[in-house]
């Protein structure tokens, strides 16, 4: 029997509620799947950890601040403002902030 690929993609709200439900959303697949016990509590944990990095790790609340004091410096309309990703976040640490820029000359 020919194995054929299918891909699932869920967008969730950065917020630690929806932690549990990345996981058990996770798990249902997982077992719907037909992956060994042993296999979805590794893959639930998986994804839990990761779902807590992306919320834990980078979710900084005062981003609106911080735009608010480049203000002088950097118009509010030409400033974009973006997610850190799970991997940025778990190596920076919580509520990190970055700031880049771009000379145009």
């Amino acid at each position: 029997m020919a194995m054929t690929e299918q891909r699932v993609s869920y967008t969730l709200d950065s917020s630690l509620e929806t932690i549990d439900n990345a996981e058990e959303k996770a798990t249902r697949i997982a077992t719907e799947l037909g992956f060994a016990d042993d296999e979805i509590m590794q893959i639930s944990m998986a994804v839990r950890e990761g779902a807590v990095n992306a919320v834990l790790h980078g979710n900084a609340p005062d981003v609106d601040e911080l735009v608010d004091l480049l203000d002088p410096v950097f118009p509010r309309d030409e400033v974009i403002t973006g997610i850190v990703g799970p991997v940025i976040g778990t190596h920076a640490g919580p509520r990190v902030i970055g700031v880049t820029y771009q000379v145009v000359r």
